[in-house]
């Protein structure tokens, strides 16, 4: 999913982070998103998937939860779930945040949507 920083910026520190935790601005639309509890499981069971497989290959892996990615050549960012590092692991295991100035995107995002049809 994408979102317009210039607009979604200002609106997210005006909302409670307990109440409303997505926020995006794409082409004219605002969605406001408050993730429903089993959101959170499904992004579990797709972190533990990713791990089996990669354990199983023998490959390093790193998880990150939800973030935003988003980079300052980009106008617009993503905002997955959860994601994962493959190839760029060894890159990012160990740090605690990343600027995607300088850092690598993840190899591989996910999005849940449990209300939409996608």
């Amino acid at each position: 999913m994408h979102r317009d920083s210039a607009v979604t910026d200002p609106l997210s520190r005006t909302f409670s982070p307990q109440i409303i935790q997505v926020l995006l601005y794409v082409c004219g639309w605002l969605e406001i998103m408050s993730p429903l509890p089993e959101h959170g499981e499904f992004a579990e069971v797709m972190q533990d998937i990713a791990r089996a497989i990669t354990r199983e290959l023998g490959v390093k892996l790193e998880t990150r939860e939800s973030m935003t990615i988003r980079s300052a050549w980009q106008a617009q960012g993503a905002e997955p779930d959860t994601c994962f590092y493959v190839q760029n692991a060894a890159r990012i295991i160990g740090k605690r945040s990343l600027d995607f100035n300088t850092d690598p995107p993840p190899d591989i995002v996910v999005e849940i949507d449990l209300t939409n049809v996608s």
